[in-house]
């Protein structure tokens, strides 16, 4: 039996590691965030500054280091390369899973956290999420650790865990800043406040938990506001986390529904049970309505944020995938009425679906109207993902009728098991195909141009003419010019000034662009998916 036990647990964790590093080789990194960050880690590596991150050889101040520290790590030991910038993400989301199932064990029981940590790692935006180089993996797992370290401790009574919660918390400060301790300490609050009990706060030692995490997080922002002469404090909390809760950035704004259509089909298709869920674990007890909370809080803080983005949500993932095994745990385990329960599960789930079905259905009308409406260079290829959209369709179809079978017949476990295999194939054409093949139209072009200008001469300038794509600048290794179309003066500047001292200057543009540019005494010696290298 005990080898049988181990048997089991290693071919578990072999299929799920194999699950998670499925297409994350696959694909060059993404613009912006994934280039960003693994750029500055690399920069941290090339120059030996693990204090102040930089991107292009200047200061960049937009989050603090830790993150970038495990990037560098693995850069030291694996080499620069995708893999190692996307690696540590899987890794986390392997830790996170692991204390889910730990914790959510103790607290309530082991039917409820294996379910919760399956539901937590096939949803479709978790599949993005483990195998990019960016911080939310990082982010999730240390605020899901503050978090479980208060359940323990207000729970069972054990004050130790108290500590837990003040480390988690700091760590995620260094990970991501202010959010990492306000989200937390906002879900303490509420449960307290709602349950009446404030005085609870002189449990957690506040002087002592202030110390501890204050003595992880403070130094790192004293020794980078110094070394920064100020600009960190200035940039980083000023722009960077009130400006961009107080006014929207970038474009990337939305109404007040925004995060429902994110979980809908983000979560999906645990989104289908979410409902049902809530609703269930509403003035039930006192772990639920915690958990509840967990969830709730992240999603009305950035739901009050002006910038919105759809992974800052991800902090919610957890509390979400806990709430809807607890609701599989009561619907396979308890003789209960769920009538209306399954049947609105049923219409989320193939409206969602249908929606998605549309989607891969008409993909070739849909790229072809972006073609029409928008002047994005990869669109002026020829694009298609061949048999992929069928394939996913032919799962989702599988998945809702599959589903309505189980529920119709009472195939409790059956339904949720089907679920989870629909998603795995589902999840896996995803990363194996569909997001490489993206990159591909998206991004191979710039790809293959920076390449290019990495073995270009060390004495060479290069401009990166009206675009803002990070990526360049990790795969040439070179420092960059970035220069927008405003500025033309600088640009003839630079190309007389190269011409003068005899050395080469590379332009990278829009192939559209290429015209307006010519007149400088430049020609176009590339083109790869609408973009153009030019040299004088």
């Amino acid at each position: 039996m005990k080898f049988q036990k181990i048997l089991k647990y290693v071919l578990i964790s072999a299929a799920l590691i194999f699950y998670l590093f499925i297409g994350i080789n696959k694909s060059g990194l993404f613009d912006e965030d994934e280039a960003y960050y693994s750029e500055v880690a690399r920069e941290m590596v090339e120059t030996g500054n693990f204090v102040v991150p930089h991107f292009n050889y200047l200061p960049f101040l937009h989050k603090p280091a830790l993150y970038y520290w495990f990037i560098s790590l693995n850069y030291k030991v694996f080499g620069v390369s995708e893999f190692s910038a996307r690696s540590p993400s899987v890794v986390f989301i392997v830790i996170l899973l692991a204390i889910t199932y730990i914790s959510i064990s103790r607290i309530f029981n082991r039917s409820t956290a294996l379910m919760a940590a399956v539901i937590l790692i096939t949803n479709i935006e978790m599949m993005v999420i483990s195998k990019a180089a960016t911080m939310d993996a990082l982010l999730m797992l240390l605020i899901s650790g503050s978090m479980f370290c208060y359940l323990e401790a207000y729970f069972s009574e054990d004050k130790r865990y108290y500590t837990g919660f003040y480390v988690f918390s700091a760590l995620a400060v260094l990970t991501k800043g202010p959010s990492g301790i306000l989200i937390p300490g906002l879900v303490v609050f509420f449960f307290l406040a709602f349950s009446r009990q404030l005085s609870k706060f002189k449990e957690m030692n506040l002087l002592k938990g202030t110390t501890i995490f204050l003595g992880i997080c403070l130094p790192w922002y004293i020794i980078v506001t110094v070394f920064t002469k100020g600009d960190f404090a200035k940039d980083f909390f000023l722009y960077h986390n009130i400006a961009r809760f107080s006014s929207s950035f970038e474009g990337h704004s939305g109404n007040i529904f925004y995060y429902v259509v994110v979980i809908l089909f983000g979560f999906y298709p645990w989104s289908a049970f979410l409902p049902s869920s809530i609703f269930r674990s509403i003035k039930k007890d006192r772990k639920l309505f915690f958990i509840l909370l967990w969830a709730a809080v992240p999603f009305m803080f950035f739901t009050l944020a002006q910038t919105k983005l759809p992974n800052y949500i991800v902090p919610s993932f957890v509390p979400m995938s806990i709430l809807v095994a607890n609701w599989w745990n009561e619907y396979t385990t308890k003789d209960r009425n769920f009538t209306i329960d399954v049947k609105t599960s049923l219409i989320i789930l193939f409206s969602v679906a249908l929606v998605f079905c549309i989607i891969f259905g008409f993909n070739e009308q849909l790229i072809n109207i972006a073609k029409s409406n928008f002047d994005n260079p990869f669109l002026t290829q020829d694009i298609s993902f061949g048999l992929a959209p069928v394939i996913l369709s032919i799962f989702l179809v599988l998945l809702m009728v599959s589903t309505y079978f189980c529920f119709k017949k009472d195939l409790k476990t059956y339904s949720f098991v089907l679920i989870v295999l629909v998603m795995f194939c589902f999840n896996f054409v995803m990363a194996e195909y569909v997001i490489p093949k993206g990159w591909l139209y998206v991004q191979g072009g710039v790809h293959e141009l920076s390449m290019d200008l990495k073995n270009a001469g060390d004495d060479s300038s290069i401009i990166v003419y009206a675009l803002q794509q990070p990526s360049i600048v990790f795969y040439s290794q070179r420092k960059i010019k970035f220069i927008s179309p405003e500025e033309e003066a600088r640009f003839g500047l630079i190309i007389e000034n190269n011409k003068i001292d005899g050395r080469k200057v590379y332009i990278v543009t829009k192939s559209p662009l290429v015209a307006g540019l010519l007149p400088y005494g430049v020609s176009v010696i590339k083109n790869a998916g609408g973009y153009s290298l030019l040299s004088n």
